[in-house]
């Protein structure tokens, strides 16, 4: 319920970033709309690995209580019969699989939280050279789109790590 709540939230941000943006010049504003768009796009397979491995971690997790409750249960029957080293290796390879898939998973998280300001920094430098140099935009509408266009852009980039916390 919070996840969803704070998705609206920023939602709603968003919305109202791209109506200022677009009551100063719906040029810049398009641009920041499809800046948005590949964003989101090009940080995408990260929330596709994110899910993945959510969805692998819970399986494993079943999977580990499942065979250390019934190996546990057993425990008595496998000592009678000599055979108790092996259920060590037996779980250490699903234990072994479970941290790899949270080391993804932590990846892809942080990943897509670190990367997400160089990216805004380098389509705002060169959105500002295009207007600058271009379209001979005046410097004080230039400032103020390069502010509203980083809040729009950033603003998508937690919409989407609110949406990465919630698949995983």
């Amino acid at each position: 319920f919070t996840v969803i709540c704070r998705g609206t939230a920023i939602l709603v941000n968003i919305l109202g970033y791209f109506s200022v943006a677009i009551t100063l010049s719906w040029e810049i504003s398009l641009a920041a709309l499809i800046a948005s768009v590949l964003m989101a796009w090009v940080f995408s397979s990260l929330v596709c690995i994110s899910m993945r491995t959510g969805t692998a971690t819970t399986d494993l997790y079943k999977s580990f209580i499942t065979r250390l409750t019934d190996g546990l249960q057993g425990i008595k029957t496998l000592k009678a019969m000599g055979v108790e080293s092996y259920l060590g290796p037996y779980l250490e390879d699903e234990v072994r699989e479970l941290r790899r898939q949270q080391l993804l998973q932590r990846l892809a998280k942080q990943v897509l939280v670190d990367a997400r300001e160089p990216f805004i920094i380098i389509l705002l430098s060169i959105g500002m050279y295009v207007a600058v140099t271009k379209l001979g935009t005046d410097v004080a509408l230039i400032v103020g789109m390069a502010l509203v266009f980083h809040r729009t852009i950033n603003s998508v980039g937690q919409f989407q790590s609110t949406y990465q916390g919630m698949v995983t």
